[in-house]
């Protein structure tokens, strides 16, 4: 559910946007390596399996692995 204000801003462009934020979040999250995030979390690499998601999540498929 998405709770928009619509005394800021108009009602349609505010979910439109919403929603394409939601999307975006959603793909971005699917980029994320998986294993090479369980294997951190394994290993008690807690700051490095976070580090790896967040770089995926923020930059896509271009950022590196490490």
């Amino acid at each position: 559910m998405l709770d928009q204000c619509h005394n800021i801003e108009d009602k349609v462009p505010a979910e439109i946007r919403s929603v394409m934020n939601v999307q975006e979040a959603t793909a971005k999250a699917l980029l994320v390596d998986r294993e090479a995030l369980k294997a951190a979390q394994r290993e008690g690499e807690c700051d490095g399996g976070q580090r790896r998601a967040r770089r995926r999540f923020q930059y896509g498929r271009s950022a590196s692995t490490g």
